[in-house]
């Protein structure tokens, strides 16, 4: 069998995508509006374990820096592992996988999206496997 096996990630975006000799995450990204085109974002197989400590790392940061708001101001960015951007205090508060997109700002969410990297790293080879029974 050929072609590629997609699905979307438990997170409700974002797809795993398989094909027999690979598999990766892949997220749309939009412009801030139309203006703009779309990024993709490509997160590869031996990758994803440094998304979910990128993610885990940055979570961290963002609580201890959202408890010195008053310290910092009303609204702070800085940059985390893996290029991922912590805002505080803004629309995009939270820790966002590239600039303003996808922010995250609860625990809720955090462990979500680690979960859905964390299932398609297990998702993945198993697919993988069917593909390449065929």
């Amino acid at each position: 069998m050929n072609g590629e096996y997609k699905e979307q990630l438990p997170i409700g975006f974002g797809n795993l995508i398989v094909t027999k000799n690979d598999y990766y995450i892949q997220i749309e990204l939009p412009g801030p509006d139309k203006r703009y085109a779309k990024e993709i974002l490509t997160i590869y197989k031996h990758n994803m374990d440094n998304y979910i400590e990128a993610y885990k790392s940055n979570w961290k940061k963002y609580l201890e820096l959202k408890e010195m708001k008053s310290i910092l101001g009303d609204e702070f960015s800085t940059k985390g592992e893996l290029d991922m951007t912590i805002n505080i205090g803004d629309c995009f508060e939270g820790v966002c996988i590239n600039a303003y997109h996808k922010s995250i700002n609860s625990e809720t969410e955090i462990n979500n999206m680690i979960g859905s990297i964390q299932w398609a790293k297990e998702k993945g080879p198993k697919i993988m496997d069917i593909l390449n029974e065929h």
